[in-house]
């Protein structure tokens, strides 16, 4: 076969797409089929188009430079760079980053329905996703793959990106050859890839009397069904309040987010949000009054990691006085994207307006120190905010206008500090190994670890063993810790993994002080 004769326009097509983005030209420009070749740069010349000079660039480099070039690997790099530079919420995804994110954001994948580390030197399953091709073929949390087809993932050294490759290299039907957990056999099984299912509302039930509790991960495509099948359920079972916990959720779909807040509001025609921009005309979201259920008091549940649509869910609701906001101080992420695909394994993630809240404040906080954007959890948590309320936020004789205040994210009405213990560096540095080893040492005393469980008692019993296993003289020697508060967070992982999702934020209400808080404001909201 005869290698295709590409035009240089073809060739350089992404790249120059990429030169032009920024400038308004998004797809669908048409550029000259030919670039000049030149012996020398040109001089300046008054362009037509602010990015004529990086075209010309462009066609300096193809007709004189002296080796190859990889043309694909230079358009990614220039369009990061190029979006990047716009906002810190504007982004281009390629390859698996891409298709990621569509799965996360369609609420299921093409899979097996597996999580796993390599503990040890050793493939183990931390999680077999419920009603997905693995479960179906009998997998069990804590089986050790041997080999993924004709490659080796146990025993052989690899970390966790080598295995990842070759999940990715795998087709449709994966052969697995096991060692089960519950009786050490060794055995070989095939498993075909299919839909598995993530949801993201896993929990709902009520947490005391007629008070429900709903918990939300992310707004995906499916999200709306999935809290009204939650709220329904809660409705028959005799709730009246609810508390809605978006802690620690990304956002996502904006369309969810609408289509809740119509069942959370019962007037008819009253802004929920609006969105603006440069480019794009005002759109008003308005409430269409038709909730299927009779809901009273509201509590929403927001901490430094909600972002986004979680936002727009809370702040809708403090306009509206239809909420009591509980937490801390949310993200601050008020930007609109739209998604441009490029090629079927890329796209652009693009700021084109803005979310206003039916007061008019923005949610989005400064982004022109970008340094400063990115690091502004840090200083939250070196300023002490997350650990006890900010006097010039929280004021009892501070006006509404200081708790509604605009461009700075959600400001609770409740602040509820966190746990400082797992903000710490010590906690921090190595949480991921604490997870891994928290799992691998519940998988060898399951028995044990059931039976503390259950009873609520602590792992003093362990305390030597635990110790011995981790490096924690590091740990120890920072302010503020002790060896019983290490052995709580670690217990807190073990129990992860000992409930699983949903189970986990189901059984941990009554220990949760957000939750506790928002129950105690629902049910004396005067005080």
């Amino acid at each position: 076969m005869q290698p295709l004769n590409h035009s240089r326009y073809e060739i350089w097509q992404p790249l120059i797409l990429a030169l032009v983005l920024a400038g308004g030209m998004l797809l669908g420009t048409r550029l000259d089929d030919e670039l000049p070749n030149m012996m020398k740069m040109p001089s300046y010349q008054s362009a037509d188009e602010p990015w004529d000079e990086l075209k010309r660039v462009v066609g300096f480099i193809e007709s004189r430079y002296g080796d190859s070039l990889d043309v694909d690997s230079i358009s990614h790099e220039v369009i990061k760079l190029l979006v990047s530079n716009l906002d810190p919420h504007s982004y281009y995804l390629s390859g698996m980053d891409y298709l990621n994110f569509k799965e996360r954001m369609n609420g299921s994948y093409i899979g097996i329905g597996i999580d796993y580390n390599i503990i040890r030197d050793t493939m183990r399953l931390i999680k077999v996703v419920g009603d997905s091709p693995a479960e179906r073929s009998g997998l069990k949390q804590g089986d050790c793959v041997l080999a993924i087809n004709e490659d080796l993932v146990s025993g052989v050294g690899l970390n966790q990106k080598d295995a990842y490759l070759i999940w990715k290299k795998t087709e449709k039907t994966i052969r697995l050859k096991l060692l089960t957990a519950s009786s050490a056999e060794e055995k070989s099984l095939e498993i075909e890839k299919g839909p598995v299912n993530l949801p993201s509302v896993p929990a709902g039930l009520l947490v005391k009397g007629e008070i429900g509790y709903i918990k939300i991960t992310r707004f995906a495509s499916d999200t709306y069904k999935e809290f009204m099948d939650h709220l329904e359920k809660l409705v028959t079972e005799g709730m009246q309040d609810l508390i809605i916990d978006v802690r620690e959720n990304p956002g996502g779909s904006l369309d969810q987010v609408i289509k809740i807040l119509n069942q959370l509001v019962s007037e008819r025609e009253q802004l929920l949000l609006y969105t603006e921009g440069l480019n794009t005309k005002r759109v008003e979201y308005k409430s269409t009054g038709k909730p299927f259920f009779n809901i009273g008091k509201i509590a929403v549940l927001i901490d430094e990691n909600s972002v986004s649509a979680s936002e727009v869910l809370a702040g809708s609701l403090q306009d509206l006085d239809r909420a009591i906001i509980v937490g801390r101080r949310s993200f601050g992420k008020g930007l609109v994207q739209e998604m441009y695909n490029l090629t079927p394994e890329s796209a652009i993630n693009l700021t084109v307006a803005k979310y206003y809240l039916p007061s008019g404040r923005s949610i989005q906080k400064s982004y022109l120190d970008r340094r400063a954007y990115d690091q502004d959890l840090d200083y939250r948590i070196e300023s002490g905010e997350l650990f006890e309320p900010d006097s010039t936020i929280y004021s009892s004789t501070a006006p509404d206008s200081v708790v509604k205040s605009s461009g700075e994210g959600i400001i609770p009405d409740i602040f509820v500090a966190a746990d400082s213990f797992y903000f710490s560096d010590a906690w921090k540095s190595h949480e991921h190994q604490y997870y891994s080893d928290a799992f691998d040492f519940y998988m060898t005393h399951q028995e044990a670890m059931k039976e503390i469980i259950e009873s609520g008692e602590s792992l003093t019993v362990f305390e030597k063993e635990i110790f011995k296993r981790l490096a924690f003289a590091e740990v120890l020697n920072t302010k503020n810790l002790t060896r019983e508060k290490i052995l709580e967070g670690y217990l807190h992982l073990i129990k992860w993994h000992y409930y699983g999702e949903p189970h986990f934020f189901e059984k941990m209400t009554d220990d949760d002080e957000e939750i506790q808080t928002a129950i105690k404001a629902l049910e004396d909201p005067e005080n």
